[in-house]
C-alpha cells in the first residue's frame, strides 16, 4: 500500500512541475493521464511549429517501478489541423520500489510514434514506444502501446492563411487600419 501512495505522490509532483514549463500541435500545452503497461501522467508543451517536448511519468503493474521519460516530437498534419502522426525520441530512467527487486534502475534511450486528434479542449494519442535499455532493467528491449487523455491548457491561436494552411495569429496590424501621421500645422511668424 505504501509503494501505491509512492506512486501516485510522484505522478503529482511530477506533472505540478512539468505543467509549468512544457504541448504540441493544435494547442501550447496540455496534461492528462496515459495508460500503457501501467498508469500514468503526460505533459506536452509546444517548442515549435511541429515540435513538442512530452514528459511522462508511469507506474509500472507488472513491478514495482516508477519511470520518467522525456520526448522531442516531431509532427506532421494529416488531412486536418487537428490531427497529426508524430515520431520522435528521448530519454528514460526508472526507479524501483522494492529493495528484494536485485536489477539495477533502468536508463536508456526511448523512441516514439502515434497519432494524436484534438478535439476543442481535448487532446487524445495512440503511440508506440520502445525502450532500450543501456543499463538495468529486466530486458534490455522493452516496447509498449499507449493511449494518453489529455486536457488542453492553453489553445494554440490559428487564422487561415494562404491557401487554407493554417498560420499562427500575431499581433500585426491591419493593413487597412494604419494610421496616418497627423499633419503638423504650420506656423507663420
Amino acid at each position: 500500500m505504501g509503494s501505491k501512495l509512492f506512486h501516485f505522490l510522484l505522478l503529482l509532483s511530477f506533472s505540478f512541475f512539468l505543467s509549468s514549463s512544457i504541448s504540441a500541435q493544435a494547442y501550447n500545452s496540455a496534461i492528462g493521464l496515459r495508460i500503457d503497461n501501467g498508469l500514468g501522467i503526460s505533459v506536452k508543451q509546444r517548442i515549435t511549429n511541429r515540435g513538442a517536448l512530452e514528459g511522462i511519468m508511469q507506474s509500472s503493474w507488472r513491478n514495482d517501478e516508477v519511470r520518467l521519460t522525456l520526448v522531442w516530437e516531431e509532427h506532421r498534419k494529416i488531412l486536418l489541423r487537428n490531427l497529426s502522426l508524430y515520431f520522435g525520441g528521448g530519454l528514460h530512467k526508472g526507479f524501483y520500489d522494492r529493495q528484494e527487486i536485485i536489477v539495477k534502475n533502468p536508463f536508456g534511450v526511448t523512441a516514439i510514434a502515434g497519432l494524436e486528434l484534438t478535439i476543442g479542449r481535448f487532446n487524445v494519442s495512440y503511440d508506440f514506444k520502445p525502450a532500450l535499455n543501456i543499463t538495468g532493467g529486466f530486458n534490455v528491449i522493452e516496447a509498449q502501446t499507449g493511449l494518453s487523455v489529455r486536457y488542453v491548457l492553453d489553445k494554440r491561436p490559428m487564422a487561415k492563411g494562404k491557401k487554407g494552411n493554417d498560420k499562427n495569429i500575431k499581433n500585426k496590424p491591419n493593413k487597412s487600419s494604419k494610421q496616418m501621421p497627423a499633419k503638423r500645422k504650420s506656423s507663420k511668424v
